[in-house]
């Protein structure tokens, strides 16, 4: 017989931002500050906190 295979666990705690760090990525955006400032200042990607924003577009945070 077959075993069915068991849900995924994630092994790493890689590229997951706290969301303080993100909403203080969505103030400085929201205030002006361009995408690519805030990634640098708070140390993440810059392509974090754009694509979260864009996600969340229809939520207007």
């Amino acid at each position: 017989f077959l075993n069915m295979p068991r849900k995924y666990i994630r092994k790493s705690e890689k590229n997951k931002w706290l969301e303080s760090i993100l909403q203080e990525a969505f103030d400085a955006m929201r205030s002006g500050r361009k995408v690519r400032e805030v990634g640098r200042s708070l140390n993440i990607p810059e392509s974090t906190p754009q694509d979260k924003l864009k996600a969340n577009q229809s939520n207007k945070f």
